[in-house]
């Protein structure tokens, strides 16, 4: 019995709904359309970005993503030929999509608008969304970021795609001049600090100590969100300044995966992320106190 057929009949009798039961034999097709949602969570768009990437490449159709859309603008400018979507209740396409693929662990946002859930192929990362989502993928909490979603791919049957993200050197030049007018310095330490909720450590004291003074902090500003940038010149502008840190601190903020990429060592606090092994990072909480945050900080410089 096909997948389609297996999962009518479920529905169709009232089956026990078991995911482990369900294997999907043979490549997912390619024709047709495809809408993903994106993770709520902010690091999850960009640690998850190369499986993303493998999703949209694998369809032939219409691609249309929805998500966050403050971050809309540094996704346009990494990935280009897909449709994002504003506002979802007002979203209405000519033909409903193929495919749906909600990449959101529980709860999915998308529990409100079960309506999306109508055609044959529906997947979720969310129990609670079956029957609506007809196929439903555990992840294992137990793995890394990246190898959580890589078993997604893998009962999927594709590839992530990872590109790379090119800056060009006029923007690497001019976001070099802009830092050297912000007082940083060949001698300084670049430190990107993105937060999704304000923390009370004492990071910028303590690097300034353990530093004397030689740090330059950087990150993105509430303008950076709300800028209407078409060409990506600003948005790779802040790429930029990432890609030439030397520490990344973060709690699950949006350029987590790109950190990853660029091979910056990092810093969550009050996460619940696991980066690779293989990625160079620490993890603490607000309430650590200053000489383990200040040991922290040195293991990370250090390397």
């Amino acid at each position: 019995m096909g997948i389609l057929e297996k999962l009518k009949s479920i529905l169709r009798f009232g089956e026990p709904f078991d995911p482990g039961r369900l294997t999907l034999k043979g490549p997912l097709p390619k024709e047709g359309d495809v809408f993903i949602a994106l993770p709520s969570t902010p690091a999850r768009i960009t640690l998850w970005l190369p499986a993303i990437k493998g999703i949209l490449s694998h369809f032939t159709g219409e691609k249309w993503i929805w998500g966050p859309n403050r971050y809309y603008p540094f996704l346009r400018l990494l990935m280009k030929e897909v449709e994002y979507i504003e506002d979802l209740s007002t979203w209405k396409p000519e033909v409903h999509p193929r495919f749906i693929v909600d990449l959101n662990p529980p709860p999915s946002p998308l529990r409100g608008n079960i309506s999306l859930f109508k055609t044959d192929y529906r997947f979720a990362l969310d129990q609670e969304l079956y029957p609506y989502a007809n196929i439903i993928f555990k992840l294992d909490d137990e793995k890394d970021e990246v190898a959580k979603i890589q078993g997604f791919l893998d009962f999927l049957g594709i590839k992530p795609m990872k590109e790379p993200i090119v800056i060009r050197e006029e923007t690497r030049t001019k976001t070099w001049d802009y830092l050297m007018y912000r007082g940083h310095s060949a001698g300084n330490v670049l430190v990107f600090i993105e937060f999704e909720k304000e923390k009370s450590l004492p990071i910028h004291d303590t690097l300034s100590e353990i530093l004397k003074g030689k740090v330059t902090f950087m990150g993105p500003e509430d303008q950076v969100w709300g800028k209407a940038s078409t060409d990506g010149n600003f948005v790779e502008s802040l790429l930029g300044t990432l890609s030439l840190s030397d520490l990344y601190i973060t709690d699950r903020a949006f350029f987590t995966g790109l950190a990853l990429y660029f091979r910056i060592p990092t810093l969550l606090v009050d996460s619940d992320l696991k980066l690779p092994d293989s990625h160079r990072w620490e993890k603490i909480d607000s309430k650590t106190d200053r000489d383990t945050l200040k040991e922290v900080l040195l293991k990370l410089l250090k390397g």
